[in-house]
Parts: structure tokens; C-alpha cells; sequence
């Protein structure tokens, strides 16, 4: 398997912004970033809550990379934000 090191950290293959959360997204291959392998090979992280999906092929995984599917720290932030953007609706009406 090839060596990951994106941004130098072990195992990452690639980091990325969530457009909708606005949280920090990292794929890495399991083993390399000593993460727990069981659930599958590849790891999706939200960095910022610390949230971890397994995936079994590295296309899985990318296609994981926003986190609202799996993150249930994002999950609540946007129900959160929805919330409250419904509340500025009805204030303006």
C-alpha cells in the first residue's frame, strides 16, 4: 500500500472543508494513521468533533468526506442552525 502523509500527518490522504459545516474533514488510510482498521481499511475524521467512519474501499470513503452523514456533532449543528434561521423567519413576518 502507498505511504499517506498529507499536511505530514501520517496516513492522511487528503483534508478538506465541509462547505455546509465549515468543519475540517480528513480521509486517512487506517493502519498508517494508527487508527482502529476493524470497520474497514479507510477513515473518514471530523477533525474538529472527533467523530470516526470506517469505510472498505478508499472510493467509499471519498464519497464520505461530508461529514453530515456521519457526524452527529455536525448532524445538530445544522439542525441548530436551521433552527434558528427559522426563528429570524417568523421574528421577520
Amino acid at each position: 500500500m502507498q505511504t499517506y502523509a498529507f499536511n505530514n500527518l501520517a496516513g492522511c490522504v487528503v483534508q478538506r472543508r465541509s462547505r455546509r459545516t465549515g468543519t475540517l474533514v480528513s480521509l486517512y488510510a487506517a493502519e498508517q494513521a494508527s487508527l482502529d482498521p476493524a470497520g474497514g481499511p479507510w477513515a473518514t475524521v471530523c477533525e474538529d468533533h472527533g467523530a470516526i467512519a470506517n469505510h472498505a474501499t478508499l472510493d467509499l470513503a471519498r464519497a464520505h468526506l461530508p461529514p453530515i452523514e456521519w457526524c452527529e456533532a455536525c448532524q445538530e449543528q445544522l439542525r441548530t442552525r436551521q433552527r434558528q434561521a427559522d426563528g429570524a423567519t417568523m421574528e421577520e413576518a
